[in-house]
């Protein structure tokens, strides 16, 4: 019950615009609730979001388990990859409604706060490691610096995509007042997830980098 309204809350109002007393206020239970079974406020939100990323990530590795294991496993698709990562986060039980953007906000904090890093390494560490093989086999021509860049611009779209798709609907002004805006459809969500798998297949699937910096070579 206790999770259940902080999470509710927290996607509301965002991690600083709760506090402990009002979590326990609308959970009807003792002000002090939050600090006896979790200590801190911080810790109820990391609380959250553990019960939220680790079914995610579980349900993204039996994916590229079966990518790794299937008679392509030497050359698996491109798609097939970026599969893996994004079509779990649309499959989240609808019961479940906040949980990509308690994610995306989880993440985003503790990206501020540099110190914080290791928090994230130990729920993406394993899973992390299994896209990245993956992607490694799908595309041997890589190297791993470029392995590592495409890893962490995946993460940025999605991470944007699990804010919602009201909030990704925004467009600047100048644009909507030429263009109108965008009306929410029925298929929006199966819309928003196909989208996204064929823009990131197309992003890991790019040519590898070739820097634009001037050569130094006959430089006096």
């Amino acid at each position: 019950m206790l999770l259940d309204v902080a999470e509710r809350l927290f996607a509301s109002n965002g991690y600083f615009g709760v506090s402990t007393r009002d979590i326990c206020s609308a959970a009807g239970v003792n002000p002090a609730a939050v600090n006896y079974h979790f200590g801190t406020k911080e810790k109820l939100y990391e609380s959250i979001f553990v019960r939220r990323i680790v079914p995610l990530n579980e349900a993204r590795r039996a994916l590229f388990q079966k990518i790794l294991s299937s008679p392509q496993s030497e050359r698996p698709a491109v798609r097939a990859v970026a599969e893996a990562w994004i079509r779990p986060l649309f499959e989240i039980p609808r019961s479940h409604a906040t949980a990509p953007i308690i994610i995306m906000r989880f993440i985003g904090q503790v990206l501020s706060t540099p110190q914080h890093n290791e928090r994230l390494i130990e729920y993406y560490d394993e899973v992390g490691g299994d896209f990245m093989e993956a992607l490694k086999r799908a595309m041997p021509e890589l190297s791993k610096d470029e392995i590592f860049w495409r890893y962490n611009y995946i993460i940025g779209s999605i991470v944007f995509t699990e804010g919602g798709m009201a909030r990704n609907a925004r467009l600047p002004r100048s644009y909507m007042d030429h263009m109108g805006a965008i009306e929410p459809s029925e298929s929006a969500e199966a819309d928003a997830m196909e989208r996204l798998i064929q823009f990131v297949t197309s992003g890991l699937s790019s040519p590898s980098f070739r820097s634009t910096a001037p050569s130094s070579e006959g430089e006096v």
